[in-house]
């Protein structure tokens, strides 16, 4: 039987921002993307049902919830990675207080993200649909 090679979350969330037509050109401003994001790469990841669907859905962050979330932040500016892929508006946290719920923010795929993510197996990923 023939193994599915593992997609780390990192490689879901920019094929889940890509999906979802989330690039440079996204207004940051209008309304909360990065809920799409990261429910479409937590039901990539066969994760979004049971207990682990309702702590997103209720704004809240269990084990899961925060790998991705710290996954998608650690890809941004703020954080200082090597190459910054993804781009952030909102409450993203930092030392005046924790970061707002994926709910309540946004992002959006720089101009070094997309590139990496049409190289991937994107075609067989087709998006949730999502409200």
């Amino acid at each position: 039987m023939k193994e599915e090679p593992t997609v780390s979350a990192r490689d879901l969330l920019l094929m889940a921002a890509a999906v979802h037509k989330l690039g440079p050109d996204t207004n940051l401003g209008y309304g909360p993307s990065t809920v799409k994001v990261m429910r479409q790469a937590l039901h990539w990841a066969g994760l979004l049902h049971g207990e682990i669907k309702t702590c997103f859905e209720s704004y809240e962050e269990c084990p899961p919830i925060t790998e991705f979330y710290e996954g998608l932040f650690s890809m941004m500016p703020q954080s200082k990675p090597a190459e910054v892929l993804f781009e952030g508006g909102g409450n993203w946290g930092g030392p005046w207080g924790p970061r707002a719920s994926a709910h309540f923010t946004s992002c959006r795929l720089t101009e070094r993200g997309p590139p990496r993510v049409t190289a991937r197996n994107q075609r067989t990923r087709e998006p949730i649909i999502s409200n």
